[in-house]
Formats: structure tokens, C-alpha cells, sequence
């Protein structure tokens, strides 16, 4: 019964660790999908200024891995009104962040000038770049917090349970 016991302690230690160390990894993915939005901004800014592809086209040949993973790049291609925005796939931005690249998307395309849409992209590149800066330190220190959290914990109910 003792080594039941023994192994119950050692598995739940174990959980309480790995979601640590998965929260930790969930934190790195959204820094890396802020850096996407940036990448996919650019892309659209070439396509305005050059007038390549369709802007339908540039969105879904943006090679956002993870943006495409999290579905931002699907909602984005897709969306018409304010009720289809991609509300759900945007949940690592602050509610700031989402209320300035929702409403770019939804000005898009609407000027007659290339200038003035040019203008807008470049802005909202600016800001993305200034937050991601703050991010990448926030990530770094709640990442780091999260993965030591996660193994203190285990440890504790570990002995807890001893």
C-alpha cells in the first residue's frame, strides 16, 4: 500500500511541475505569435505599397506558423463584420492591443488612398514593436517564475503527502 502511496506523491509532484513548466511554454508562444503579428503587419504593408497579392492572399501565405496555429490567420482572411473578428484567437493580447489590430483590420481597405492605409500599418508595426519589447521582459520573468512556482509546488505536496 506504501508504494501506492509513493507513487501517487511522485505523479502528483510531477503534475503540479509539468503544468509549471507548460505554462511557462504557453507564455513563449504567445511572445512568438506577438512577433508573427508583426511579421504578417510587414507583409501587408509590401502588398499595399507594391500592390502585389490580394490582401485575402498575403494573410493566408504569411508563413505565421503560429498564428496560423492559434487560427488568427483563418479568422483574419475570413472576417466581414465586427461580429466575425477573431475575438477568440487574439486571447494573448491585452484588451489595447486587441482593440488596435481588430480595428485596423476593420479600416482596411476602406481609404482611397494607399498613403493613408500605408500610414496606418506603419503605425500599428510601431506599436506592436514598442509592446513587444515590453513583453519579451515580462515573458522572460513570469516564464522563469512559472517553471520554479511549478517545481516548489510539486516538491511541497510532495512532502505534504509524505
Amino acid at each position: 500500500m506504501t508504494m501506492f502511496k509513493y507513487i501517487g506523491i511522485f505523479i502528483l509532484s510531477a503534475s503540479i511541475s509539468a503544468y509549471g513548466a507548460l505554462k511557462a511554454s504557453t507564455l513563449k508562444t504567445e511572445l512568438g505569435a506577438r512577433a508573427e503579428i508583426i511579421l504578417l503587419l510587414r507583409s501587408i504593408e509590401r502588398c499595399i505599397q507594391y500592390g502585389g497579392n490580394s490582401l485575402e492572399s498575403t494573410i493566408k501565405n504569411c508563413p505565421c506558423h503560429k498564428l496560423k496555429k492559434l487560427g488568427v490567420l483563418d479568422e483574419l482572411s475570413n472576417f466581414e463584420s465586427t461580429s466575425d473578428l477573431p475575438e477568440n484567437s487574439l486571447l494573448f493580447l491585452s484588451e489595447n492591443d486587441k482593440k488596435e489590430f481588430v480595428s485596423f483590420f476593420l479600416t482596411l481597405g476602406k481609404s482611397a488612398k494607399s498613403e493613408i492605409e500605408l500610414k496606418k500599418c506603419r503605425y500599428l508595426i510601431n506599436y506592436f514593436e514598442s509592446t513587444q519589447k515590453d513583453s519579451e521582459k515580462n515573458t522572460e520573468t513570469k516564464a522563469n517564475l512559472y517553471r520554479k512556482i511549478g517545481l516548489i509546488t510539486g516538491i511541497m505536496a510532495a512532502i505534504i503527502f509524505i
